[in-house]
């Protein structure tokens, strides 16, 4: 798996998920929600099968990091460690806010993570998305 659960304790100290919860399965699926958020942002332009079947050192860091962001905040809202909620909250907001933006979504010029694997088609040839828009009425002001 992409995250496992002692990826985690960089994320959060292992007391605080401890308080939180002891059950593999509830850990297993915060760290598959994160996941398939994460997912959800990047599949239209990126080749997600290779970047979350990497392992290990082959991961991408910073999604990697944000993922755990986003798996600690699907754990801390089962309960209020610590008063640790503001501060996993914030860090889910940037690690949202960083996927929207390597998505797309929002407006940034430059890559911001052009190490991750462009979808592809079964030839090789890269896949793009074609984006479709119109512009602005023009008005000579004229008057009739």
């Amino acid at each position: 798996m992409f995250i496992e659960k002692e990826d985690l304790y960089t994320a959060i100290c292992e007391y605080q998920l401890q308080s939180i919860t002891t059950s593999a399965v509830t850990i297993r699926m915060a760290i598959l929600a994160a996941i398939d958020e994460a997912k959800s942002y990047l599949n239209a332009k990126y080749d997600c099968e290779a970047i979350f079947s990497a392992k290990g050192d082959d991961r991408h860091a910073t999604l990697l990091e944000h993922c755990k962001n986003i798996a600690v905040w699907n754990l801390c809202r089962r309960a209020n460690t610590d008063l640790i909620f503001e501060q996993v909250s914030e860090y889910r907001r940037a690690a949202i806010d960083w996927l929207e933006k390597v998505a797309g979504l929002k407006g940034t010029d430059k890559p911001l993570a052009p190490d991750l694997p462009l979808r592809t088609t079964e030839d090789g040839q890269v896949r793009i998305t074609a984006r479709m828009g119109s512009r602005r009425k023009f008005c000579h002001g004229f008057d009739d």
